[in-house]
């Protein structure tokens, strides 16, 4: 585990009566693909866990409200469960910064999660085939554990995809990855990869974790 999280070279870090204080930084997801992003950035992350909440008894078909909603319940999920397991977070000289997020895509105007199916994955893909643009949306809360101040804020990107084969989108189903991807897809899939083009926002937004967005929200919430 790693005490002070650094993030391109920044250190992050609060000051508390002319100290300067170590910050941690908690990564509230499962995910490996968020994961893999704040690797790739350089941010070293003190820990990782899961907020297991059921994402489908929240509902609202605003999409800005639906990510919102569900990224503030997995942090609290997650403050319930550091306060009944205290040695998840053990003391120190300085603050915990707690991570949670949620995304969905819209096609259409129409919210889409992950698929629930092998053949909705695969209609998912070929509707995009048209394309259209597909539009990301992404909440980011973060929680400074210590005093419970939350931030919370949305970041949106859009891409278009080139035309893609039956067996290309039946292979890429298959591999199973774009189950666990809301609007079935991941863009670093080894077929989807170059199928892409960016026409808005950027692509770790489309990943699903906003560095900006990210980076900003910590230094605010620290």
């Amino acid at each position: 585990l790693i005490e002070l999280i650094r993030f391109q070279n920044l250190r992050y870090h609060r000051i508390k009566k002319g100290r300067v204080m170590a910050v941690r930084v908690i990564l509230g997801s499962s995910s490996q693909w968020r994961k893999s992003v704040a690797e790739r950035a350089g941010m070293e992350l003190y820990g990782q866990a899961s907020p297991d909440i059921d994402e489908k008894a929240i509902r609202d078909d605003d999409a800005t409200q639906l990510v919102t909603l569900i990224a503030k319940a997995k942090a609290a999920a997650l403050l319930q469960r550091f306060r009944e397991q205290p040695p998840l977070f053990p003391p120190f000289d300085g603050d915990y910064l707690l991570i949670t997020s949620d995304q969905i895509v819209l096609f259409r105007n129409r919210i889409r999660e992950k698929p629930e199916t092998h053949d909705e994955a695969v209609e998912y893909l070929r509707s995009y085939c048209t394309g259209e643009l597909v539009e990301t949306v992404t909440a980011i809360a973060v929680t400074n554990v210590t005093t419970r101040k939350l931030l919370v804020e949305v970041d949106r990107a859009k891409i278009k995809f080139d035309e893609l084969p039956d067996d290309e989108i039946l292979r890429i189903v298959e591999r199973g990855d774009v189950m666990t991807c809301c609007g079935g897809f991941d863009i670093r899939d080894v077929e989807l990869k170059d199928q892409f083009h960016l026409v808005e926002g950027t692509q770790d937004s489309i990943e699903g974790f906003p560095l900006d967005l990210t980076k900003r929200l910590l230094r605010e919430a620290a």
